[in-house]
């Protein structure tokens, strides 16, 4: 009986997250230790869209002990592999129709070498419904619930309960920003720029997004640009109603060619 897993969620749910979890755990002789390889695949990653073979997906730098490898997974046609598929949504439509990695989930056309190999796919909803008649089971993640989300950001805060109370007053007075929080991304998010704004939030969810691309841009330009001296704090650009204002010159032409073209592909 061959095992395919679908697990399925929103952007920002914590599907990366858990399929980094089920390899480490595997790794660490805590999870799925049935299996003898678990090879995890990043679908977004360029290099993998253009992988050809199975060469290409495993993690092997030495040419000879890579094909040694290959040789004992093939000998065992796919036996005790478990294929961590991450990001189905983000791999391109050509390539989920008809690629390596199509080889892997689709019964009808998989070589021998795959034939008794597991795989786990991770996907948002938006995009997996032709995966639905390819899968054994599904899974939904649906992010936290109430008492999570608490115990989240009270993890997050080194359980200061008085830092608590402040970030659960600014929550409750923005009931946008409060609802976002059972995703465990927009629960990061919403603690990072509390910390960083001084146990503080903005006052929108527009906003915190914007501070959110701002600090992680700035992070870029101060780690590899070094235009450490010309950036402002998030609490000056949180108090800014014009963003962008913000950047060094030489960066703002090219960061509102990167916002026209994210408006076009939405559009």
């Amino acid at each position: 009986y061959r095992k395919v897993i679908l697990i399925e969620g929103a952007p920002g749910s914590g599907k990366t997250t858990l399929a980094w979890h089920i390899c480490h755990e595997w790794g660490s002789g805590k999870l799925f230790q049935e299996f003898d390889v678990v090879v995890l695949v990043s679908l977004r990653d360029p290099c993998t869209q253009s992988a050809q073979s199975l060469f290409d997906l495993l993690p092997v730098m030495n040419a000879s002990q890579l094909c040694d490898v290959v040789t004992e997974l093939h000998s065992k046609y796919g036996n005790g592999i478990l294929w961590v598929l991450d990001g189905w949504d983000e791999l391109p439509s050509p390539l989920q129709q008809s690629s390596l990695f199509h080889q892997l989930l689709c019964p009808s056309k998989i070589s021998h070498f795959f034939q008794q190999s597991a795989v786990i796919v991770t996907s948002r909803p938006i995009s997996s419904a032709d995966l639905h008649p390819l899968v054994s089971s599904r899974i939904e993640l649906i992010g936290f619930t109430d008492a999570q989300i608490k115990e989240y950001l009270l993890e997050n805060l080194e359980y200061d309960h008085q830092a608590m109370e402040t970030l659960q007053h600014h929550l409750a007075q923005n009931p946008e920003v409060e609802s976002s929080c059972y995703l465990p991304m927009n629960a990061a998010i919403v603690v990072h720029l509390f910390l960083a704004l001084g146990c503080s939030l903005p006052n929108s969810l527009h906003k915190t997004f914007c501070l959110i691309v701002f600090n992680c841009i700035f992070r870029y330009l101060k780690n590899r640009v070094c235009h450490e001296g010309e950036l402002p704090s998030l609490t000056t650009i949180e108090e800014s109603s014009v963003i962008i204002h913000h950047f060094p010159p030489d960066i703002q032409e090219h960061f509102r060619k990167i916002c026209k073209l994210a408006y076009i592909g939405i559009k």
